[in-house]
């Protein structure tokens, strides 16, 4: 196994282009938000207890994803929503949210459509989201208004779907193409316009651009009516789902990574692209830690380094990316480099607030600082970010969530199992990554390849049995996408001669269609279910046994 990828990874550094400010203005009715229920009378009680605090309130039903749900709104109602969002700010400041524990509150509209609720609501766990065909009418493009502005495109459907809402906001026209190919299966455009001339669709690229927008090209109908159409025909005539995952995380982890992980701060218009997890302390106990020393030389300033959990999120439409270290150490030595000190800045955080300063060093601008009573030491840097910029992109950053609320996050820690009598397992480390275009490159563009690109490759290193072993995976985040991907492996295995049963041979694991693999990478068992393709593999003189990695296998949370 290559362990020295953990370390490569921790390390990437950023470079990315300087954009222009975000600041959203729209019309209408907006609301401050202080929650969302999946059940009325929770919603009902959460108003009754802000009517009694003098926060006058109501529920409001939705829908999102095909869920209804129960938002509590305030009566206040704004026009202007930076108004709505000063207002939300003094709330979250005020006393009576201090006593009734409000957290994350956010602004909306309220949502005056009819929703249709089902006789009962399935509960499924974790929830599956079904995908359905193009909504159309007189904005979306067609053989009539043929041109259209492609601002970006994603694998995922509900991160276009933020987008969209983001630039409905500032009064940009947006939706969602949705599409389907048979070689890269399923993507979801973010286009704005639908005009008959190329002449206006220009003039609409042009005007997004100057918002700071970053825009792709303007495209023709033509180019998508094939893929648009095949979307709409494949889900109407099968069931292609979206796992959410659940808020859960395995209980193998110890207090300190839980720690790094339920403070580390999010913002929920950057979306994931790295994500990293490392316990120090039980990679010195596995004599592991030597694998990550350049990763504790760059962290040097921490002093007994107990857990780290690193991220780089970036924001699509405004082309930034931040990258973020939270840090779980006994204490932090004096900062002597030289860097400007901008400001003194507090970083609000779950149950307290982190003391820290922003500083500038030639491109770069870095936010640093500790919640002693905690342990914890953040470092949020990028060089996207005029000072101004950055102080802003750090007060939209909301305090009470954490890294759980991006799906992809909760999907693969849903892979890895939990401790269980029979076997003990030490986790040392876990890496999330998006697939990029290079990685089918590096496969010489193989049938399977690039349906794999834009989604996401996870790898956990666990210590079982004192040996090491690893649950590597990719999430392709549509179940459809795994089925097809994984078929194609297994055609390749199965039409392939076996020449060594005890070297490669197909299994059985929870039912599911699986093979094992003994060569000079290592022993694996490998199979899918759900949106997963999952291999659990063992080092090549390793004595963990077949037996032992199909047992891995089985304790897998997905099974559950």
């Amino acid at each position: 196994m290559k362990f020295k990828f953990f370390c490569l990874f921790i390390l990437v550094s950023l470079l990315c282009s300087a954009a222009a400010k975000d600041s959203p203005v729209s019309a209408g009715d907006w609301h401050v938000c202080t929650g969302s229920f999946s059940k009325k009378e929770n919603a009902d009680n959460a108003v009754k207890k802000l009517n009694e605090e003098g926060i006058s309130s109501f529920s409001s039903k939705t829908e999102k994803d095909g869920k209804i749900l129960y938002r509590v709104l305030t009566e206040k109602k704004f026009d202007d929503i930076k108004e709505a969002r000063k207002y939300r700010d003094e709330l979250s400041a005020s006393k009576a949210a201090s006593e009734l524990k409000l957290k994350g509150l956010w602004v909306c509209q309220e949502d005056k459509t009819e929703v249709a609720v089902p006789a009962s609501l399935p509960q499924p766990l974790p929830a599956a989201v079904e995908l359905e065909k193009n909504e159309t009418d007189e904005n979306f493009f067609s053989e009539e208004k043929p041109y259209s502005v492609l601002i970006q495109t994603y694998k995922e459907e509900q991160q276009a779907n933020n987008d969209r809402d983001r630039l409905r906001e500032k009064e940009i026209d947006s939706y969602v193409v949705k599409k389907f190919d048979e070689k890269e299966l399923f993507s979801f455009d973010l286009n704005s316009g639908a005009f008959e001339n190329m002449e206006e669709a220009e003039n609409q690229k042009k005007k997004i651009e100057e918002l700071g927008i970053k825009t792709r090209e303007v495209t023709d109908y033509s180019k998508a009516k094939e893929a648009v159409e095949s979307y709409d025909k494949l889900t109407q005539e099968e069931k292609v789902v979206f796992n959410e995952g659940v808020y859960t995380v395995p209980d193998f982890f110890t207090a300190n990574i839980l720690n790094t992980i339920r403070d580390f701060p999010v913002n929920r218009n950057f979306q994931l692209e790295k994500a990293a997890i490392i316990d120090f302390d039980n990679c010195r106990k596995q004599n592991f830690g030597s694998e990550f020393d350049d990763v504790t030389e760059k962290l040097s300033m921490a002093r007994q380094l107990h857990a780290v959990t690193y991220a780089v999120y970036r924001d699509e439409l405004f082309d930034r990316e931040v990258e973020v270290y939270m840090m779980d150490c006994d204490s932090i030595a004096e900062d002597k480099t030289e860097r400007v000190a901008l400001s003194e800045y507090d970083f609000k955080i779950r149950d307290g607030i982190l003391r820290c300063r922003i500083y500038k060093a030639d491109d770069l601008i870095m936010l640093a600082g500790k919640c002693e009573e905690k342990n914890l030491y953040l470092m949020m840097m990028s060089r996207d970010f005029t000072p101004e910029e950055y102080m802003a992109f750090l007060d939209s950053n909301r305090d009470g969530d954490d890294l759980l609320i991006y799906p992809q996050f909760r999907r693969t820690l849903l892979v890895l199992p939990d401790d269980s009598a029979e076997v003990k397992r030490d986790f040392l480390a876990f890496t999330l990554e998006k697939v990029q275009v290079s990685y089918a490159k590096s496969k010489g563009y193989a049938q399977w390849a690039l349906p794999i690109v834009g989604h996401w490759n996870a790898t956990a290193m666990l210590r079982q049995k004192n040996e090491f072993v690893s649950v590597s995976f990719f999430d392709l985040d549509y179940d459809y996408n795994a089925r097809s991907v994984h078929g194609i492996f297994m055609d390749e295995k199965k039409t392939a001669p076996i020449l060594d049963e005890s070297i490669s041979h197909s299994l059985t694991v929870n039912g599911t269609d699986s093979w094992y693999l003994n060569n000079w990478n290592g022993k694996e068992v490998s199979f899918s279910t759900q949106s997963y393709i999952i291999a659990v593999d063992s080092e090549l003189f390793s004595p963990v046994t077949e037996k032992d990695l199909t047992s891995l296998a089985e304790d897998l949370k997905i099974w559950k």
